[in-house]
């Protein structure tokens, strides 16, 4: 049988910027089919021993199988960790015989496949593959920055051309999101969210100025609630003096409630709304789901020219997952399980940046109030930004109708906190 060998057989180039992409979401798509998988084998048979036992399977399978769905779901990690194309259809086949979930695996096969097509086209095999991915430095990734002209061009021309067809734009979005752990209850988690608006400007009978925010339900009773009553959560030292009038609507679906904040006409010259909220009752930790993955998101809702988005978590949160960040398409469906998130996972997106312990580094050059901001809602809580590690997204033109998703992966954890 004659072997027709590809292009970039013989060379390690790194990948170009549509091949990566491609790449990127192939590998995506086997992360979340395999955790989907290891998920189904009961939390005291996790270990790598014995999922090996369990299985049937080499062990050094599962240990890169468990390597590689204990990481940030990021195109070259996931290839760079993945067994063979063989040894994961050992895997997903072992799975299939003795799991006995009806259609358990289909899924990851048709991944495999996907990936074994990538194979062929870009690499010739899976060792040239991953030379390829390494060939070339950190913004060759597809998760790096996207700071190349091109990008942000596109990006900006995004903006324009939405910013007319709402009739509104913000000049920035800022999100500040704390998560701790509850004192003495290391299995509820404790948060304040606040999004701002800086510079919101509409025009006439343009989309009204409306904001959203959704927190995951933890008994049906819960509601979202201000941090103070009677003021639909804004904090007036940070918005604009005459705000229109304002309601505060909320409705419910299966596993979120979503509180909309609606204003009146805003000023065509900029308008600057801050609005914080807290549950009303704690969170379950996110390690006593399965998946165990807990998510932050900065949800693009007007065409905006700046984000800065923070999430600064406990240390005891911080310590026991794994962070990482994404930008997926916004669609009706925010009740989808994390591991089907690949599914509508753009392609590149921004670094997430770590600012450390305290508010040292919380300052940011485009928000010159962000440090106040940052320190009026830890005294809220009240908590001691000493005690927390910040995290960091920051994009010029944001990708309009997209959420920036920042993931706290906890499946190597045991929740414990204290």
């Amino acid at each position: 049988m004659q072997i027709i060998t590809t292009k970039k057989e013989n060379r390690h180039e790194r990948l170009g910027k549509s091949e990566q992409q491609h790449l990127d979401q192939v590998a995506n798509r086997l992360h979340g089919e395999l955790r989907l998988i290891w998920d189904m084998v009961s939390d005291q048979e996790r270990d790598v021993s014995n999922v090996s036992r369990k299985l049937g399977v080499n062990r050094a399978t599962c240990s890169r199988v468990a390597n590689t769905i204990r990481r940030p779901a990021t195109g070259p990690d996931v290839i760079l960790n993945i067994p063979g194309v063989e040894g994961l259809r050992e895997f997903v086949t072992a799975a299939q015989a003795r799991l006995g979930s009806p259609g358990l695996g289909d899924g990851a096969n048709g991944a495999i496949d996907a990936l074994e097509e990538a194979i062929r086209k870009y690499g010739g095999s899976l060792r040239r593959l991953r030379q390829g991915l390494q060939a070339g430095d950190a913004s060759a990734v597809p998760n790096g920055a996207s700071t190349d002209l091109a990008a942000v061009s596109e990006q900006e021309q995004l903006f324009n051309v939405s910013s007319r067809i709402v009739g509104a734009s913000t000049d920035m979005l800022v999100v500040v999101r704390l998560l701790c752990p509850v004192r003495g209850e290391s299995n509820r988690i404790d948060g304040i969210s606040c999004t701002g608006h800086v510079g919101h400007r509409s025009q006439p009978g343009a989309m009204p100025f409306v904001m959203r925010q959704a927190q995951l339900i933890p008994f049906a009773e819960s509601d979202l609630g201000a941090l103070e009553p009677g003021t639909a959560g804004l904090l007036e030292s940070f918005c604009s003096p005459n705000l229109p009038r304002s309601t505060a609507r909320q409705r419910t679906s299966k596993d979120y409630a979503y509180q909309s904040l609606i204003l009146g006409e805003v000023s065509h010259e900029g308008t600057n709304v801050f609005r914080a909220t807290r549950p009303a009752q704690p969170h379950p930790h996110p390690a006593q789901r399965s998946p165990a993955i807990g998510e932050a998101w900065a949800m693009i809702f007007f065409p905006t020219r700046h984000l800065v988005f923070d999430v600064y978590l406990h240390r005891a949160l911080a310590r026991t997952s794994v962070q990482s960040l994404d930008v997926q398409l916004w669609t009706p469906d925010m009740d989808q399980t994390p591991e089907s998130r690949w599914t509508t996972r753009l392609p590149g997106g921004p670094q997430l940046k770590m600012l450390g312990t305290g508010l040292e580094r919380a300052g940011c050059s485009v928000h010159p109030r962000h440090v106040e901001l940052v320190r009026h809602l830890f005294d809220r809580g009240p908590w001691n930004p000493d005690d927390f590690v910040g995290y960091r997204c920051e994009e010029a033109y944001p990708v309009w109708r997209a959420g920036y998703r920042f993931e706290l992966d906890f499946s190597d954890s045991d929740s414990s906190t204290d």
